[in-house]
């Protein structure tokens, strides 16, 4: 049996039969005249030879199918049709339907008109796709052996891949693969395999099924290329292995049960967390590793272990979309679970200890009942809103402050409502509006203020923003009404007091009138009498107008210092800061009392000798605080004694330089001293002064005072007195 004959006997078995389909058909030359049709057309037609002329062909055709040759004949010739042909399906008057097609042969220049059923065109269609293009296209590779296991027919689909011809392949008996089983008188069954083979230099997997045909007399084979199948596998198989390994690196515990509720994966924080070995609970399912659970008491259930397991075995069939439980452990840790479908069917579990959020939970739920049960207890309304200016927490305080009952219940709502519920309490609405904006955009920008609010009632209420770390906001309401009042009686008290010290600069006006005029009239007086302008003076006379002198100088300066500290204690005295030099400014101190110095035979001494400091203070009150405490060291030094200035950076005040007065006198005793320090540090106007210290010590440490400064005095008994005068150093400039 040929090559052609086996082709056609393997092709006879695809098709019931292969018998041909008459087709009918007309040609004509390229501009001839005459139609030449077989019997079949001329009966289609009904023409009465089958030789007609081209006019009278066109009148038959169109008669019976239209305009169609026409038609078809010029999208031909100006080649519109890339196969030089046209075709259409057409009825004729009888209904039936019928392919024409139109073909135009450019070599011999012949049209050639065929017209067939469609249903027999179909027919004869597929039998010649089949005998001619779908055994060798398709992507199979099919053989035939006989009983001597010798290649009696094979597609070109087989003798490609052995890189040779058809007739080669079958002639020289070229095998693509080895089967297995080589005696086909055994075979009772298909069988199919897969083998690895080279094809082209290239190695391929082929999945290879032969089949005994009818009578044992021969066999049918095909093999399928399932390469990228097979790789496919591997790949999966290589996917799912480092899937695998990730998870079981994951501290989060993992199990993967398939369709039949099989265990198919379980990461290695499964085993840790219930102490099982989980290759001896793959061989169980779901049910039974839920029952070894159950009895080694990993797991703890508030039902029976039979409705507990059943409620577990329905979630496989229950679950469509991800379900969240959770479930009590014998150690003590609550595990959330997280059941999601497999895509491949199954479950899988996801495991998530939550012990610790249950437990932070409860504890940030008992330090907000301390919280509200903290602010219940405070005098202060308070009210904490949040990031989404809702109202968060009230404390109980803010019903009697803000006149409402009914806001202890209010939390939740909004900031702006809040205020618009408790707004009737206000005097003015103006003030409301303007209270909210405030408190809102001062909590979007969080910047802490306060301010006052008076009441419809006649109360006055101070508010407060004040941003609090966690993101949330806090209102304090606080009733200030006797705040209010004590800063009304203040100022009205304030207002007496400055009405007291324009009475006390009408007095001191008054006083440096009414003293002074007849003080320096007396002294005029007895200073003439005392240089005998008018007759002489006995000696009694002389002494006693030195005593009225005296005592009118006395008497002069206990008035002035009178008059200048109450000038410093009704403000009249302004502090005009000058830059001084200090050493210059010492020495012009000195100069004043030289002549004092000398008739009491008291040495001078200026232990100061930086000529380039200087310093920013009032130089004319501060020569009167140099002129006092000079005149203070000279009365309480003996002839021979000696009076120093010195300059020094206090050691214990940093901030604080000090002049320092010192003499080699009599000293001060240490009750005197007690006296005399204790009404120097209460401050200016503060305390009575007592008569162990002079006006003008006192007005000197009020003139120091008013340079933010201090004076202390230290001595002994006998040893000498050091008078220390602290002015701020950041007045000093060097």
């Amino acid at each position: 049996m040929g090559f052609e004959s086996e082709k056609q006997y393997f092709f006879d078995l695809l098709l019931d039969s292969g018998a041909d389909f008459p087709i009918a058909f007309a040609s004509w030359r390229l501009y001839g005249e005459v139609v030449f049709v077989s019997d079949k057309f001329k009966t289609l037609i009904h023409a009465s030879s089958i030789v007609i002329n081209v006019y009278d062909f066109s009148q038959l055709v169109y008669k019976y199918f239209g305009n169609f040759l026409y038609i078809a004949a010029e999208k031909v010739f100006v080649q519109q049709s890339i196969k030089n042909e046209y075709s259409a399906l057409l009825k004729s008057k009888y209904d039936e339907e019928f392919l024409h097609r139109l073909v135009f042969n450019k070599i011999k220049k012949v049209y050639v008109y065929t017209i067939e059923k469609s249903q027999d065109h179909e027919k004869v269609k597929v039998k010649n796709d089949i005998k001619d293009n779908i055994v060798d296209s398709i992507p199979i590779y099919i053989w035939k052996k006989n009983l001597d296991l010798k290649l009696i027919y094979c597609n070109k689909k087989y003798s490609d891949a052995l890189e040779t011809s058809q007739e080669s392949a079958i002639s020289n008996n070229l095998r693509l693969v080895n089967t297995r089983n080589e005696k086909y008188a055994t075979y009772t069954a298909r069988q199919s395999f897969i083998e690895k083979v080279v094809i082209k230099g290239n190695r391929r997997y082929l999945e290879i099924t032969e089949q005994p045909l009818s009578g044992n007399t021969s066999a049918l084979g095909f093999a399928i290329d399932v390469t990228d199948r097979e790789e496919l596998k591997k790949e999966y198989k290589t996917y799912k292995k480092q899937t695998e390994e990730t998870l079981d690196q994951i501290s989060v515990p993992i199990a993967i049960f398939d369709e039949k509720m099989s265990l198919v994966f379980a990461n290695s924080a499964i085993e840790k967390l219930f102490g099982l070995d989980i290759n001896l609970l793959r061989e169980k399912n779901f049910s039974e590793i839920i029952s070894v659970l159950l009895e080694k008491g990993a797991i703890l259930s508030n039902s029976n272990e039979k409705e507990f397991k059943e409620k577990a075995v329905s979630l496989f069939t229950a679950i469509i979309e991800p379900y969240h439980t959770s479930i009590s452990l014998q150690n003590g840790k609550i595990m959330n679970v997280t059941i999601s479908p497999n895509h491949g069917g199954g479950l899988i579990f996801l495991l998530q200890d939550i012990s610790d959020t249950i437990a932070l939970k409860r504890e940030v739920s008992s330090i907000s009942a301390v919280q509200q049960e903290t602010l219940d207890h405070l005098k202060e309304g308070v009210v904490v809103f949040g990031t989404d200016n809702r109202v968060k927490m009230i404390n109980s305080a803010i019903e009697n402050i803000l006149e409402n009952k009914e806001i202890i219940n209010d939390v939740g709502i909004h900031i702006k409502d809040f205020f618009e519920k408790i707004s009737p309490i206000f005097n003015l609405e103006q003030k409301t509006g303007l209270c909210i904006e405030k408190i809102i955009n001062m909590s979007t920008q969080r910047v802490q203020f306060s301010d006052t609010i008076p009441l419809s009632s006649g109360k006055v209420l101070d508010y407060s923003y004040v941003p609090l770390p966690d993101g949330l906001n806090l209102i304090r309401f606080f009733d200030a009404t006797d705040k209010a009042n004590l800063e009304r009686a203040l100022e009205e008290k304030t207002d007496i007091i400055s009405q007291i010290d324009k009475i006390k600069a009408n007095l001191i006006s008054y006083i440096s009138y009414e003293l002074r005029a007849p003080l320096n009239t007396i002294m005029g007086f007895s200073d003439i009498l005392l240089n005998q302008y008018f007759g002489e003076l006995n000696e009694k006379q002389i002494q006693y107008c030195q005593g009225i002198i005296g005592s009118v100088k006395k008497t002069t300066e206990v008035v002035n210092a009178i008059i200048n500290l109450t000038s410093i204690e009704v403000g009249q005295i302004k502090l005009k800061y000058t830059e001084v030099n200090l050493f210059k400014f010492i020495e012009s101190s000195l100069e004043l009392f030289k002549n004092r110095a000398k008739f009491q035979d008291v040495t001078l001494k200026n232990n100061f000798n930086d000529e380039k400091l200087t310093v920013y203070f009032d130089e004319l009150s501060m020569n009167q605080v140099m002129f006092q405490l000079i005149s203070k060291a000279l009365k309480l030094t003996p002839p021979k004694g000696c009076v120093s200035i010195s300059v020094e950076i206090s050691q214990s005040e940093p901030d604080y330089f000090n002049i320092i007065v010192s003499d080699t006198g009599i000293g001060i005793s240490k009750e005197d001293l007690e006296k005399m320090n204790n009404t120097l540090s209460v401050g200016m106007g503060n305390a009575p002064i007592d008569n162990t210290i002079e006006f003008g010590l006192v007005l000197a440490n009020n003139i120091v005072h008013l340079h933010n400064g201090r004076i202390t005095i230290a001595s002994e008994d006998g040893q000498g007195t050091v008078v220390k005068c602290h002015l701020p150093v950041n007045k000093c400039i060097n």
